[in-house]
């Protein structure tokens, strides 16, 4: 039934035929296409021999952006986890995180990865600082924001930015909202420029 739902609304995509029973050995081969249909993978919690491991192997040969979800500092339920962000994956805390990295600048990946894997350069820091400050009053000028395109929520939130910076406990304050409701506003925002994170959980108006 969940099959047939998603042929009607999305894609099947497999390399065995439509009769063959799941087994074992086929979810690492399914593991290999959804890695490589993917912008980035992101692992929520992997064992030492977690199977989720076979997913971010494949998306390391593939050159898929590899994100990890940090848990508790030693359980075995996250040595798999601690072992790819000591490798170079990327650590992550929030829908948000995942969405600022996966929707970011060419520019800001680019600068992101020495981080990673290797000390940054010091020319790279010289170039991006200026970049980012002659950027913005660009993007500033030519956004235009239809706020009848996003919730009710998103909107209220918009418009409380719009009288200046305000942190995350503020906008809930003022919003009257629960703090994953201003979140999810925060992050529908974000998504299409509207607004844009600082240190501290600070949130700016970007038109």
């Amino acid at each position: 039934a969940l099959r047939d739902q998603v042929a009607q609304n999305g894609a099947l995509i497999s390399e065995y035929p439509p009769d063959l029973k799941a087994a074992v050995g086929t979810f690492p081969r399914r593991n290999r296409i959804i890695s490589g249909l993917s912008q980035a993978v992101v692992i929520v919690q992997a064992g030492e021999r977690s199977g989720t491991l076979n997913t971010a192997n494949h998306a390391k040969r593939q050159g898929r952006p590899l994100l990890v979800v940090p848990g508790e500092a030693y359980p075995t339920e996250f040595a798999g986890s601690y072992r790819l962000i000591q490798n170079g994956a990327k650590e992550v805390h929030s829908v948000a995180d995942v969405l600022r990295f996966v929707f970011s600048t060419s520019e800001e990946t680019v600068v992101e990865k020495p981080d990673l894997f290797s000390e940054p350069e010091p020319q790279k820091q010289v170039l991006h600082a200026p970049s980012k400050k002659q950027a913005a009053p660009a993007a500033k000028a030519r956004l235009q924001i239809d706020l009848s395109l996003f919730s009710e929520e998103a909107a209220t939130v918009y418009r409380l930015l719009q009288n200046g910076t305000m942190q995350l406990d503020e906008l809930v304050l003022a919003a009257s909202l629960s703090t994953p409701d201003v979140l999810a506003a925060l992050t529908e925002l974000e998504l299409f420029g509207a607004v844009e994170k600082g240190e501290g959980n600070y949130y700016t108006c970007n038109a």
